[in-house]
C-alpha cells in the first residue's frame, strides 16, 4: 500500500509539507495565487510524477536488459485543447516527451517508446479505479465561559 500526506503550514495556506515514506518536500502555489512560490505545485508534482515513473521504468528496463542507455528525460507538458465529444468544452491532453542517449538499437528505442505508458503512474492516473474520500474534524477545544459552538 503506497500513501503520502499532505498538511498545510499554519500561516501559510498552501504552503503544504507532504510527506512519504520518511521523506518530506514542500508544494506551493505561485505568488499570483496567494502563495510563496516555494515549491512545485501538487498539480506539477503530478506531471513530475508520471514523468519520474516512465523514467524509472525504462531504466530499469534498460539495465535489466544490460543496454547502454547513458542519459534519458522525460518532459510532460499538459495543455488544454478543444474535447472532441463536447463541443465549447476543453479537456487537458498529456504530451510525453522522451529523450534517450546512448548507444541503442531502434529497435530497443521502441521497445523503450513502447514501456512508456506501463509505468505504474501512468497506469494508475489512465486505469480503472476507485477512489472513496471521507473527512473528520476536529473542533477547537472550547474557550472557559463560552458555550460550545459560538467561539469568539
Amino acid at each position: 500500500m503506497n500513501s503520502a500526506t499532505a498538511t498545510a503550514r499554519p500561516g501559510s495556506p498552501y504552503q503544504l509539507e507532504i510527506a512519504a515514506r520518511g521523506h518530506l518536500i514542500v508544494s506551493d502555489v505561485p505568488l499570483k495565487l496567494g502563495g510563496k512560490n516555494t515549491g512545485m505545485t501538487p498539480h506539477e508534482m503530478f506531471l513530475g510524477g508520471i514523468a519520474g515513473c516512465i523514467a524509472d521504468t525504462l531504466w530499469m528496463h534498460a539495465v535489466l536488459k544490460s543496454w547502454d542507455l547513458q542519459e534519458l528525460s522525460v518532459t510532460i507538458t499538459e495543455t488544454l485543447v478543444d474535447d472532441p465529444n463536447q463541443p465549447g468544452q476543453k479537456i487537458p491532453r498529456l504530451d510525453e516527451q522522451i529523450q534517450t542517449k546512448g548507444n541503442l538499437a531502434p529497435n530497443q528505442v521502441q521497445r523503450l517508446l513502447a514501456l512508456a505508458p506501463k509505468c505504474p503512474v501512468h497506469k494508475l492516473f489512465t486505469g480503472n479505479k476507485l477512489v472513496n474520500t471521507t473527512i473528520s474534524h476536529v473542533p477547537p477545544a472550547a474557550t472557559p465561559g463560552v458555550p460550545a459552538g459560538q467561539q469568539p
